[in-house]
């Protein structure tokens, strides 16, 4: 088994060294692909000047040399791997003694297997990131979180054959929360992925106060964009009806949160986006104006008058 080692770099200089030197010491690691996305901090520098002598380890820039977010860095590794396996690793997190040799045995068991996905541990706690039960290939999607309710994996525990991700497509590349999540749902709906170990990790991640996740303020907006990616996504592919719909109403929800919980925009520019989803909606799928919560949905954004719309979005401290 050979394996391409994806690390996307980012200002995390206290740490990428660790991570490399940790898919080193896997015996089927062929190569790592370190790929620094506009980092302003000494890693790629100290990257090069550890492991300029192994040819093992390669680095690469962006063409324009800037930030392009953690899909784009992803898909640049992904388009320069030479091997016939892919594993990811984020900057900050690092791989476990024996990374691979449980994943070669499912792999070897399951000729059918497109990919194989295992724990991901957290330093300082014994959670890891796993679904919770063992489903069969064709249930992950329903299963995996924000999709079902039996938890979900992580890219950084995956490993997966090249053809197969290079057939998926890349990450987004205009998500910058959520591109695993919408990639990770589009890989398990067209390919078979085995699931692994649920508690044993077979890598670790450092819970470090400037991950991207914990920094941005694009969470709520770009779940909004991620479920609306993958509703175009499905029915482009004519993805089954029970797909479309998970995906509806997880559209419907996060717009919501979005755009009612969370927002702090006027009534009027909240107005404007219940109609541009209602448009979404209607556009995706005639079929959705027969499901009572879509017409439920249509009924309160179109139906109501306008200034009794406007009292729907009242803040709490004004009722």
């Amino acid at each position: 088994m050979k394996v391409s080692v994806i690390i996307p770099l980012y200002n995390q200089a206290r740490f990428v060294k660790r991570a490399v030197e940790s898919a080193l010491s896997q015996p089927e690691t062929t190569e790592v692909w370190v790929i620094d996305d506009g980092s302003d901090d000494e890693g790629a520098s100290l990257i090069q000047h550890s492991f300029g002598n192994d040819d093992r380890v390669k680095c690469l820039l962006h063409p324009d040399g800037g930030r392009l977010g953690v899909g784009a860095t992803r898909n640049l590794g992904i388009k320069y791997a030479t091997q016939p396996y892919l594993a990811f690793l984020d900057a900050d997190d690092y791989m476990l003694p024996d990374r691979f040799k449980h994943t070669q045995e499912i792999f070897s068991k399951n000729p059918d297997a497109d990919g194989v996905f295992e724990a991901l541990g957290q330093e300082g706690s014994d959670h890891v990131t796993m679904l919770r039960a063992h489903v069969k290939p064709v249930e992950v999607f329903q299963e995996m979180e924000p999709f079902g309710k039996n938890g979900h994996f992580s890219v950084c525990g995956l490993t997966v054959k090249a053809h197969v991700v290079r057939e998926t497509g890349g990450f987004s590349e205009r998500l910058e929360i959520g591109e695993d999540t919408e990639w990770l749902a589009r890989l398990v709906l067209t390919h078979k992925i085995y699931g692994g170990h649920l508690k044993r990790a077979v890598a670790m991640r450092t819970v470090d106060g400037r991950n991207t996740t914990s920094i941005s303020h694009r969470a709520a907006t770009d779940k909004v964009l991620m479920a609306a990616m993958l509703m175009a996504w499905a029915k482009s592919t004519r993805q089954p009806e029970s797909v479309q719909r998970i995906l509806l109403d997880l559209y419907l929800k996060y717009h919501y949160e979005e755009n009612k919980i969370l927002s702090k925009k006027s009534p009027l520019r909240r107005k404007r986006a219940d109609f541009k989803a209602a448009l979404f909606v209607m556009k995706t799928k005639s079929d959705f104006l027969k499901i009572p919560k879509v017409r439920y949905f249509l009924k309160t954004v179109i139906g109501l008058p306008v200034k009794k719309h406007y009292d729907y979005y009242r803040s709490s401290a004004a009722d």
